[in-house]
């Protein structure tokens, strides 16, 4: 068993941490911002009525992809740094980072792997540092939010992609839309879950540094 006090097996990288969640919320924000966009955009753009609002929607439809993109590298850093924070503190993950990573590269395996690493990035961010001490407050029911509204939009996405589409703006809206509200109700969850889990790991080691002797 590990000495809750005891200095961590490796550098806890807080600041890193807070660099990789700081990039992972904006493009975020980007997704959602370029999402709504696109659906204003999107009955214009298919009626062909305005070609400039054609164009428009063609590039904020890129950017918001390229931004998808990198929100999805930038959350695997994130949960990398997390889940080898946690291991610095002595807290055995089911899920290590390695998993951070490699779970969303397994077909069908991505569908569950990536919200159980999550899930016990949070439980262990929100232990208690010592057997007198409270846990925090995990959050567990904003990770199942932010999962199920990815998964949805991915669903919803995939099946409006199938779909061959007359030049009716707002037919193809109407199939548009669910995929796109659920991407943008994750861009929100994942911000909030990402500020959530961040500051546990910030409040655990501030913590842990205050419990250690010779500390201020």
């Amino acid at each position: 068993m590990t000495d809750p006090i005891a200095s961590p097996m490796a550098p806890v990288r807080i600041g890193a941490l807070r660099a990789a969640g700081g990039v992972t919320a904006a493009l975020l924000a980007v997704v959602l911002v370029t999402s709504a966009a696109d659906m204003v955009l999107t009955p214009t753009a298919v009626e062909g009525r305005n070609t400039q609002i054609a164009s428009a929607e063609m590039v904020v439809s890129l950017i918001r992809v390229v931004a998808m993109v990198g929100a999805a590298a930038a959350i695997m850093a994130w949960l990398y740094i997390a889940a080898e924070n946690a291991q610095a503190w002595g807290i055995r993950l089911k899920w290590g980072p390695g998993w951070a990573i490699g779970a969303w590269f397994l077909p069908l395996a991505n569908l569950v792997i990536p919200v159980l690493v999550v899930n016990g990035l949070a439980r262990a961010s929100a232990s208690p540092v010592s057997p007198w001490s409270a846990p925090g407050r995990a959050g567990t029911g904003l990770v199942a939010a932010w999962w199920a509204t990815f998964l949805l939009g991915v669903g919803f996405t995939r099946a409006s992609a199938r779909k061959a589409f007359t030049p009716d703006g707002d037919y193809v809206l109407g199939y548009v839309a669910p995929g796109t509200v659920c991407y943008i109700a994750a861009a929100v969850f994942g911000m909030l879950l990402i500020r959530h889990i961040t500051a546990l790991q910030v409040s655990r080691q501030a913590a842990l540094d205050a419990l250690r002797p010779g500390s201020a």
